[in-house]
């Protein structure tokens, strides 16, 4: 499965914005200015109530450790019967960075990127629900997710430090690959049910080279761009994603009417 699922599965820094940055690792941009990105959809968690406990008895305050531990663990939103909590969206943001940046990330969201990320939990939460529903076989997800993994590994000397710097996130390798066979897997149910109905005419194709790939490349400084029979495959491609990500937002939209989704403070 190809990037593209793009730009925004869901809005501009929505989910599958995320949750595509992982297939970046594996695939280049389909055209020059034709940004893949991707979501992370993500459950490796901990709960950060029982660390807090943990520091509050360390100073003689149990009271003030459970206190402490209900607030990290609020629910701040709820999909059908499943909550999410705040620990949630702080262990996904952790998660989200150290996919991306190969460390824990020391500082704590703000209030709009808390907001992001609960979204994008409630997305994935929608979506494995459906992946889980799906009859499609998890083998080409697994080959995906080692070969992502694989990529992730490299950045690090070894295997060692590999799983040494897993371990302040709370999760193991195993658990790792096991979150990325899932995001592969709603790929696949997602472009299974959506691309039948992401149809691009010729129209489509000639006007995108005309009106955004031949001005990009000579604002690039390429005053010789290739000929359309040469891009026209990769073009459809990009428009197919583009189409497909439109539709997601509305099927997501539906999913959260009929799972009934509910927002709290957070």
């Amino acid at each position: 499965m190809t990037t593209a699922l793009t730009k925004t599965m869901l809005c501009p820094d929505g989910w599958t914005k995320h949750f595509l940055r992982m297939l970046d690792w594996a695939c280049a941009p389909l055209l020059p200015g034709a940004h893949t990105e991707s979501l992370i959809p993500r459950r490796f968690r901990q709960r950060m109530g029982s660390i807090a406990l943990l520091a509050a008895l360390c100073l003689g305050t149990a009271a003030g450790a459970s206190e402490q531990a209900q607030t990290l663990d609020r629910v701040v939103a709820s999909v059908g019967k499943v909550a999410i909590t705040e620990s949630d969206v702080l262990d996904e943001y952790r998660l989200e960075r150290f996919l991306e940046d190969g460390r824990e990330p020391s500082d704590r969201p703000g209030p709009q990127e808390m907001e992001k990320i609960r979204g994008r939990l409630i997305d994935q939460k929608l979506l494995e629900f459906e992946a889980g529903q799906s009859t499609l076989l998890a083998g080409p997800s697994e080959e995906v997710a080692r070969k992502r993994l694989a990529i992730l590994e490299r950045q690090f000397p070894n295997e060692e430090a590999f799983e040494v710097a897993l371990q302040p996130l709370g999760i193991t390798k195993q658990q790792l690959f096991e979150k990325l066979v899932w995001q592969e897997r709603i790929l696949r149910v997602v472009d299974h049910r959506l691309r039948p109905v992401a149809l691009v005419k010729s129209k489509e194709i000639k006007d995108y080279y005309q009106q955004t790939l031949v001005p990009q490349l000579a604002q690039s400084g390429n005053r010789n761009p290739p000929p359309l029979p040469e891009v026209e495959a990769k073009i459809h491609e990009l428009l197919v994603q583009q189409k497909i990500d439109q539709l997601l937002k509305r099927w997501l939209s539906q999913l959260k009417t009929s799972q009934h989704v509910e927002l709290m403070s957070l």
